[in-house]
């Protein structure tokens, strides 16, 4: 995507534009990982969303000022309060020890301490669609959305507050733009690279906060990243009380949307539109990310780690791919049909590289593989809808997040996987056995 152009042509085939309504209704037909949209249209559209006030981010300091605009605004909105929030569109779900919290549509964020059989909502300081969830301890998490949203909890989800939005983002892409051109005016004798990336975030700082961060993750209580659409990405060193923008250190110069992040023992991958797969060092604060040759020129919305070096990427069309040497090479997985892959999940054994891949896609099918994703079995589903998430329970159950909101799901056929340890609130590994022959919601 050479162009920021939000009414360009999509990629994949994709027409510009799409629709998604914040009662769920309308969803485009191609689905991410957490964000039910594809391609840059889709993706605005949903940033756009039908919340009361969407226009109301770009609100100057005198229009706050004036009555009523702050309710307008949601970036300074509560979350609504719903009768049954755990039946809202939900985009992503997460562990924090043995709760589990699930996000999404108008800031909604529920928490179940009885491994998904109910569930209680939180209070929320903004009213935008949140994207993903990262715990680095029981209490303590993130949360990223639209209007380049981060939040924060230090009681399990229970509370959360605004660290970052999509203006502050904006301006810290500017700082970083203008660092990279050693305090010089964009005159012509500047790289083309660098004058570009002072103008894109000039623009951004126009457009306010109408971007969205789409993944964010923590390595442990202090140090995180953030990634989202048009190539943003920032980090923060304290936990998310100062971020700064590490674009400039991605090599995306076409400003690609980033979906989503995967930390692997020595390694950082990124996974993004258009084919998009980076890989840099372990370590966020002086990672530069290079592009590795992608096996595939459609989008990307999720990668998951098998092991050591294994890792799957699920994108548009049915389109899977896994790799057991860091990206070098790629083998397609072995799925039938065309539908978009939007999430997956790796039940790993202690103490064994045998594993369980577990994979959904957006009409609600969950497949499993217990040999790398070279074969499949498809999980009977009784009622599917559109899945953007999924997380294992404490007790084995899975949970599962999309369209319809949160379920329960019960295996059947298979042991439970037991007292499970989060890795990056969504990789769970813990004991396992069995093969997973069909599953049942559980309502008990």
């Amino acid at each position: 995507m050479e162009s920021h152009d939000k009414t360009a042509a999509q990629p994949d085939g994709m027409p510009a534009g799409g629709e998604c309504r914040a009662d769920g209704v309308g969803l485009v037909s191609h689905t991410r990982r957490r964000l039910m949209v594809g391609g840059a249209g889709g993706l605005l559209a949903l940033v756009a969303q039908a919340l009361p006030g969407h226009a109301a981010w770009g609100a100057t300091p005198a229009d706050a000022a004036r009555p009523g605009t702050a309710s307008l605004d949601p970036l300074r909105r509560p979350a609504p309060r719903r009768s049954h929030p755990e039946r809202a569109l939900l985009t992503c779900v997460a562990r924090a020890g043995k709760r589990v919290i699930a996000a999404g549509e108008a800031g909604i964020v529920v928490l179940s301490d009885d491994h998904g059989r109910t569930w209680r909502q939180a209070r929320v300081p903004v009213s935008v669609t949140l994207t993903s969830l990262s715990f680095a301890a029981p209490d303590t998490g993130w949360a990223a959305g639209n209007g380049g949203v981060v939040l924060r909890t230090d009681d399990g989800g229970e509370t959360w507050s605004l660290q970052l939005d999509g203006r502050r983002a904006a301006q810290l892409a500017l700082e970083e733009a203008r660092a990279g051109t050693d305090g010089a005016a964009l005159a012509d004798s500047l790289p083309k690279a660098a004058r570009q990336r002072v103008a894109t975030a000039h623009q951004w700082i126009a457009d306010g906060p109408d971007k969205p961060l789409l993944d964010v993750h923590f390595f442990n209580v202090n140090d995180g990243i953030a990634v989202g659409a048009y190539g943003m990405a920032l980090a923060t060193r304290d936990g998310g009380r100062h971020w700064h923008s590490i674009a400039g250190r991605i090599e995306n110069p076409g400003g690609r949307h980033l979906y989503r992040i995967l930390a692997t023992g020595d390694a950082l991958y990124l996974a993004g539109e258009q084919g998009l797969i980076l890989r840099s060092g372990s370590d966020v604060h002086q990672a530069r990310f290079s592009a590795l040759p992608s096996p595939y020129a459609g989008t990307f919305f999720d990668a998951i780690s098998m092991g050591q070096h294994g890792i799957v990427m699920l994108g548009l069309r049915g389109h899977g791919f896994a790799t057991q040497d860091g990206g070098a090479t790629w083998h397609p997985l072995a799925v039938k049909g065309v539908v978009t892959l939007t999430t997956g999940l790796w039940l790993a054994s202690d103490g064994s590289p045998a594993g369980q891949l577990v994979i959904a896609d957006e009409a609600g099918q969950l497949r499993h593989s217990s040999d790398g994703g070279m074969s499949f079995q498809v999980l009977a589903n009784p009622e599917p809808f559109p899945l953007s998430d999924l997380v294992a329970s404490a007790d084995g159950a899975l949970i599962v997040a999309g369209a319809r909101g949160v379920r329960r799901v019960v295996l059947t056929g298979a042991a439970s996987v037991g007292a499970a340890r989060v890795d990056r609130s969504r990789l769970v590994a813990g004991s396992h056995a069995g093969t997973h022959s069909a599953f049942q919601e559980s309502h008990s």
